[in-house]
């Protein structure tokens, strides 16, 4: 059945879907769409990953507090109430990083390691960027001058894909210096992040590659 190939195969689809989310952005941004797209793509990715879940209240309460942050956004922005507009999206952003936990204890839960286990680690750390991305996004627009570039501050605001760009720059600590954490509250979480993305790299990665079977 379809609903058992993909339970055999969530966390694939998942990944790939991610990589899509990422793919479109350099793509779409030149043309004024990439905001748009990916968040519709976001949305869709969070969906799945909150399928992905194993089955049980906590994957029921992720889809009610999820279908009720989906909905806010537009109407939200419809009825231009900025303040819960952005707020739901920040619920977006923790509800993705709860998936990418759960993400991570499917990975490490059994003695081996399989294709599934690759895709479900390789999937929380696409979350992670993604989502801390949206966090910035939404913390700059709450914020003004939180994020800055070459030391000025982004007056105008910050793109979505600029943010899920300095997101990722973040998580794998390549530090281009081109968009800089100007205000604590950024620089807090991009300390987060960047611990994070080195535990992750050094830790995770080399138990699942010693665990392959």
């Amino acid at each position: 059945m379809v609903t058992d190939l993909y339970a055999r195969h969530r966390y694939r689809v998942l990944f790939f879907g991610l990589l899509v989310s990422l793919a479109v952005s350099p793509i779409l941004d030149p043309l004024g769409l990439a905001t748009g797209v990916i968040e519709a793509l976001l949305a869709i990715n969070l969906v799945a990953a909150v399928l992905a879940l194993d089955a049980g209240p906590v994957r029921r309460a992720a889809l009610a507090v999820l279908a009720i942050a989906l909905l806010t956004r537009p109407a939200a922005a419809w009825l231009g109430e900025g303040g819960v507009s952005l707020a739901s999206l920040a619920v977006w952003g923790i509800v993705a990083l709860g998936t990418a936990a759960g993400a991570l204890r499917f990975a490490l839960r059994g003695q081996s390691v399989g294709g599934e286990q690759i895709y479900a680690a390789l999937s929380a750390y696409l979350l992670a960027g993604l989502f801390f991305g949206v966090l910035y996004w939404v913390m700059a627009q709450v914020v003004p001058g939180s994020l800055g570039v070459a030391g000025a501050a982004m007056e105008e605001g910050l793109r979505l894909p600029a943010a899920i760009y300095f997101s990722f720059v973040t998580l794998a600590s390549l530090g281009y210096g081109d968009i800089l954490p100007v205000s604590d509250p950024a620089r807090g979480l991009a300390v987060v992040q960047v611990v994070g993305g080195q535990l992750y790299l050094a830790v995770l990665v080399a138990r699942l590659v010693g665990a392959w079977r």
